[in-house]
């Protein structure tokens, strides 16, 4: 699939839409009398092309000027275009000439509360009888600095929050401001930018089983930080974020049963403390160390990566753990240390957490090299610093059984390969 570029930081939305039906045309090649449901299209058609070419196109737009202009555009083919006047949260009440195939959402998940993106979601669902496509920002991983969590589903999904208008917003200017929310404003309703790992999870717990993904170039560490109102001018906004852009598309055919996510009931209380007392209560109800492995799955499935390094602290706590577990379960360490920004209090708490996974592997190392006839080569990746070299040179001095070995990772950086030799 061709991958558009950013152009000075300018966004080309035609290749957008050339993606987009790029992928429609992959799901049904014959597009003739196929039903398209575009959600919040603003005043302009991404799929003018498909249009001309027979589909049959709906769409539900809440501005009524945007409305206006969209039917204006689509004039010459209105025996197959309805264009719905309304609001999303009155999508399910909807009535459309046709049964909808495919659902487009494009540019309008991050300007929705996160209850209103769940929502989304369960009606685009229940409507799309082939397939949905959206197109949407994310937030990075590593420009959260001032990360937000939200419990849908059953599931935390994370991201950061930002009002689209000021409390001094006229009416008319908000009317006139097309590519912001209508009502996430005034320092009362924001909306949410999730990260990708958090809205592919929501999705999941919905039922949708296979999610492609297409990303859009350039790699986000190459875009800038920016003031959001330089990436859409008519948001307001007072920090600065780094954010990416791609497409989900998946098939709404065979859907699978919704799985919701057990942190339901923390969405009035929610807090660091209650969900490790969750996660604790649960991995401690599990007998054997399989059991516990597959259970440490489950709740990554339903926490976002920067909650598996608490996945990892529960694990080094449990009375039943061992080295077997702890070295199976090193992915949610990996993941956890991929979300881990530039801050230095979130770099403390990771070093600290890799000092306890250590510490906690090297308890078992000795008695593992004594009934082991073999090698365990452990790779902690590239998560290191002068601090954590220091403390991993004193945990192999002290264990006869431990060779500690550097390497270049393809990345660039270093990476550590830990092994326990057999005694």
């Amino acid at each position: 699939m061709e991958i558009e570029f950013y152009s000075n930081g300018k966004f080309e939305a035609s290749q957008r839409a050339k993606n987009v039906i790029q992928i429609i045309k992959g799901y049904e090649p014959d597009i003739e009398n196929l039903s398209v449901l575009d959600v919040a299209p603003g005043s302009s058609c991404m799929l003018l092309e498909l249009v001309k070419k027979g589909i049959n196109y709906s769409a539900i737009e809440v501005r009524e000027q945007s409305c206006k202009l969209l039917t204006d555009q689509l004039s010459l083919y209105s025996d197959r275009v309805e264009v719905k006047h309304d609001n999303l949260s009155n999508l399910k009440n909807v009535v459309f000439n046709n049964t909808i195939d495919i659902t487009l959402m494009a540019g309008i998940f991050y300007h929705l509360s996160p209850d209103d993106q769940s929502e989304l979601i369960k009606q685009a669902l229940s409507l799309s009888g082939k397939s949905c496509i959206i197109d949407t920002l994310y937030a990075s991983e590593k420009s959260l600095l001032n990360r937000k969590y939200s419990i849908l589903n059953g599931i935390i999904v994370e991201g950061y929050d930002y009002f689209e208008h000021t409390l001094e917003s006229e009416s008319d200017d908000i009317e006139r401001r097309e590519r912001c929310s209508y009502q996430n404003g005034g320092e009362r309703y924001p909306s949410f930018i999730m990260t990708e790992d958090s809205m592919v999870r929501l999705l999941k717990s919905y039922g949708v089983g296979v999610v492609n993904r297409v990303r859009y170039a350039p790699n986000i560490a190459e875009v800038p930080a920016r003031p959001i109102h330089d990436m859409a001018k008519d948001v307001c906004w007072t920090g600065f974020m780094i954010h990416e852009r791609g497409i989900l598309h998946f098939q709404t055919e065979f859907l699978e049963t919704p799985k919701p996510g057990m942190f339901e009931e923390l969405k009035g209380d929610f807090s660091s403390e209650s969900v490790v007392k969750l996660v604790s209560d649960y991995l401690n109800s599990k007998e054997s160390s399989e059991e516990i492995y597959l259970a440490m799955h489950e709740l990554s499935r339903q926490l976002p990566m920067s909650m598996h390094g608490l996945l990892i602290h529960v694990l080094c706590d449990l009375s039943k753990v061992n080295l077997s577990l702890l070295v199976n379960c090193r992915m949610f360490m990996n993941s956890y240390l991929k979300s881990v920004n530039s801050e230095k209090e979130d770099i403390r708490r990771a070093q600290d957490l890799v000092k306890l996974y250590l510490s906690a592997i090297a308890s078992f190392s000795e008695d593992y090299a004594k009934s082991m006839g073999k090698s365990l080569i452990f790779n902690l990746g590239g998560f290191l610093s002068a601090e954590i070299i220091e403390f991993i040179e004193g945990v192999t001095e002290a264990h006869e059984c431990f060779e500690m070995k550097f390497y270049e990772r393809g990345t660039g950086d270093l990476g550590l390969q830990w092994n326990i030799h057999s005694l």
